[in-house]
């Protein structure tokens, strides 16, 4: 029984990758539960519209040729933008 104790425990420790997002909720856990949890039910939120968006047809839209490279340029702009005003104004 032993054993399977600690076969679950491993199971739990390696199906938890530690990412930044993990990371953020255990830092914030540290300070106070409610903090961590507030993140935690907040990611927990976005993935599920990832979900969500993946599961009623979001990829059909970026299987669209002008819709990526419309995207693709936003983006770099928004990028670009960013760094310069990271660099220039921080």
């Amino acid at each position: 029984m032993q054993g399977f104790i600690e076969g679950l425990a491993l199971g739990f420790g390696a199906a938890v990758p530690i990412g930044p997002v993990n990371v953020l909720i255990m830092s914030y856990a540290l300070v106070k539960f409610r903090l961590g949890l507030g993140v935690g039910l907040g990611a927990m939120a976005v993935d599920m519209g990832y979900l969500f968006g993946i599961s009623f047809g979001v990829l059909k839209f970026s299987q669209n040729e002008l819709l990526t490279q419309i995207l693709a340029i936003f983006g770099s702009i928004f990028f670009i933008l960013y760094c310069l005003f990271d660099i220039f104004w921080s």
